[in-house]
């Protein structure tokens, strides 16, 4: 499986936002420039995978989710696998929506 570039990065700008993260946090996390972050997200760079493993990182999720998230092109998925990752999605959703209510309890 390819990597796509636009739908990595569009999952990764939405795993940032619902952590409530903006790009300059992301970009001090991983070391990188707030320009980069902003052009991998736009789908407009690829990454390493050293810097895949740094968003990963960033983010809190596994780096497998995120290459899973952008390793099919758009509109060559089979049901199955359109279901999954939308399956996954949300459940990335409800964890982080858990992890901050977590934190604001505490």
């Amino acid at each position: 499986m390819s990597i796509n570039t636009e739908k990595l990065g569009k999952a990764i700008a939405e795993l940032r936002r619902k952590r409530g993260l903006t790009q300059k946090t992301i970009a001090e996390a991983t070391e990188l420039t707030v320009n980069y972050i902003s052009l991998v997200e736009n789908g407009e760079r690829t990454m390493s995978l050293e810097t895949l493993n740094r968003f990963s990182a960033a983010l809190r999720i596994p780096a497998e989710f995120l290459s899973f998230l952008g390793s099919i092109p758009s509109g060559r998925e089979l049901p199955a696998v359109r279901k999954l990752r939308d399956d996954l999605s949300q459940a990335i959703y409800l964890a982080v929506q858990a992890e901050k209510e977590a934190e604001t309890a505490s």
